[in-house]
């Protein structure tokens, strides 16, 4: 019995045309599935890699760490010295773009092999990090694999 890897033949440029055509006509189908059922590509993300550099944000758009006064003493609480909501620059992954917590990280790469992200403590920060992904052609959109 021979193994498929033996006989399995190099990629040719008209596999990395095809590849590419159902690649785009998957991202045309998530596109056409927004528009019905919102809510299927998180905010912030792309099915498509982004012409242009996404936009910086100021630092003051970020939240600012939750503050808290004590009633009974009269002080200023300030806990925020971690914040538990990183935001993520997804650059490979189903789909790619700068998101907020881990929770929606682990929704773009789940399943993707080779993703990659990268934390940041503002959403400038991981954004700059994108863009700069971008700028070395090192965002890549990569389909989930399907499970029949």
């Amino acid at each position: 019995m021979s193994t498929a890897s033996a006989s399995t033949p190099a990629l040719s440029s008209g596999d990395d045309h095809r590849k590419d055509h159902i690649l785009h006509l998957i991202a045309m189908l998530f596109a056409e599935l927004e528009g019905i059922a919102p809510g299927i590509l998180l905010p912030g993300t792309s099915l498509s890699i982004p012409a242009e550099p996404l936009p910086v944000p100021n630092e003051e758009d970020d939240p600012a760490p939750p503050t808290f006064a004590c009633s009974t003493c009269g002080v200023l609480n300030n806990p925020g010295v971690h914040n538990p909501f990183k935001w993520y620059a997804v650059t490979r992954g189903w789909a790619v773009g700068v998101v907020q917590g881990s929770a929606d990280q682990l929704a773009l790469t789940t399943g993707v092999p080779g993703f990659l992200s990268s934390k940041g403590s503002t959403k400038a920060e991981a954004v700059h990090v994108f863009n700069d992904a971008l700028s070395k052609t090192q965002v890549v959109v990569v389909p989930k694999k399907l499970r029949l």
